[in-house]
């Protein structure tokens, strides 16, 4: 009892002193928990400590504390191996940081990094840092790898550019001094969505760092009254509860009767995860399960498990909805905040067209906001209905700025 004690009080006094390390430590004992994981991120966002995406300029192999938040460490991505992000801490410990995708691949060890390791790399964002958006570094593979290759034939013939020769070219120290700048990232190609980089960023980490699905969504949850997985624990055994999540894994099974499947869902929400039973329901409810979309899960706390004091909490679901529609069915009007100061013609001729683009059953506010004189709200024409889809209100952030667009 008194070697417990002092654990405990040790633990907790590094909670209290020591939050950022704390946690970093905690993560790296469970990297191999996914569900440990997922609970943990939630855990530190919700006492205010920032969690970081893997970087290759900053991460370790495991989880550290960089300027006050957690950082990711590379091992945690899948498809990068201990080989792989050995020679990336040996490249830049012995040459400094990499100042681009093209001197990354030039100063690495590329035996020991195939193609599959770059295209890990970039889902999980570790090398957001060079300054290019996710699809660009994508795209610039193959030019990369080519880069490195024909470097690496010029090093073994013997052979050097006038660039190498006089020490000219793309910042860093070493060989990282080459002309790595004269080399073009791939334009062009589909921007990808924040839903597109979320789910490959759960590819390639096993969960969400940088964002999650269910961030643009908490104004609905909070009007839907749902709970977070998180705070089930407490409820008792058979009684309703309604939480909203994405679907992280999904399992069907034929009913021992033979009548129709059953399926058991993994719900994953920012506090973690719960397993949902469905069962005679699960016809109705296998379209939104398979939706690929944030959802809601209604249903009835059941406790699995023999010990009383470890006893596993799911839910027995009853009706699955997508969230998407519950904002249909609950929203009214859309209130589009206008700066008058930073909002110019354009702008109101994008919002116009975005709004004929994508048609529905709720009205457009116009609030307008002019610096030291106050606000005014003004009702647009009742011909202009809009459905407020996702992809709506997210472009419509992207005209007037984050947080200008609110659901009444």
């Amino acid at each position: 009892s008194a070697a417990y004690a002092l654990i405990s009080y040790q633990t907790a006094y590094l909670k209290a002193h020591h939050p950022v390390e704390f946690m970093a430590a905690l993560l790296t004992c469970d990297g191999d928990n996914t569900d440990k994981i997922v609970r943990l991120v939630g855990d530190a966002r919700q006492s205010g400590l920032r969690v970081l995406p893997p970087d290759v300029n900053a991460s370790r192999k495991g989880f550290s504390v960089d300027a006050g938040a957690i950082r990711f460490g590379l091992g945690a991505i899948k498809n990068v191996g201990e080989g792989a992000v050995d020679t990336i801490l040996e490249a830049r410990t012995t040459d400094g940081a990499f100042s681009s995708l093209f001197d990354f691949t030039e100063r690495v060890d590329m035996k020991r990094i195939n193609r599959r390791v770059l295209e890990a790399l970039v889902k999980s964002g570790a090398f957001d840092g060079f300054g290019q958006e996710r699809h660009v570094l994508w795209n610039s593979l193959d030019r990369a790898i080519d880069h490195a290759a024909t470097k690496a034939r010029e090093a073994a013939s013997g052979q050097t550019s006038l660039f190498d020769l006089f020490g000219s070219g793309g910042g860093g120290g070493g060989k990282a001094a080459t002309n790595v700048t004269a080399i073009a990232y791939a334009t062009g190609g589909e921007v990808w969505s924040d839903k597109q980089r979320l789910a490959f960023e759960k590819e390639a980490i096993g969960f969400y760092v940088s964002g999650h699905p269910l961030d643009r969504w908490q104004g609905d949850i909070a009007r839907l009254g749902a709970h977070t997985t998180a705070e089930i624990e407490r409820f008792q055994e058979r009684q309703e509860v309604t939480v909203a999540g994405v679907v992280a894994s999904l399992r069907e099974r034929p009913m021992k009767s033979g009548d129709g499947r059953m399926g058991f869902v993994m719900l994953e929400d920012l506090r973690g995860q719960v397993e949902c039973l469905f069962f005679r329901g699960y016809a109705d409810a296998e379209a939104v399960l398979k939706s690929d979309e944030p959802i809601a899960v209604t249903g009835h706390i059941k406790r699995e498990g023999d010990d009383e004091d470890s006893r596993v909490v799911k839910i027995q679901a009853t009706r699955a909805v997508k969230l998407s529609d519950l904002r249909r069915d609950h929203t009214k009007k859309v209130i589009l905040s206008v700066n008058a100061d930073h909002v110019n013609p354009a702008h109101l001729h994008k919002l116009r067209d975005l709004c004929r683009a994508h048609p529905g059953r709720c009205s457009v506010s116009l609030e307008v906001v002019i610096s030291g004189v106050g606000r005014a709200t003004v009702l647009a024409h009742q011909s202009l209905v809009v459905d407020p889809a996702d992809e709506f209100l997210a472009a419509a952030e992207r005209v007037l700025g984050p947080g200008a667009v609110r659901l009444g």
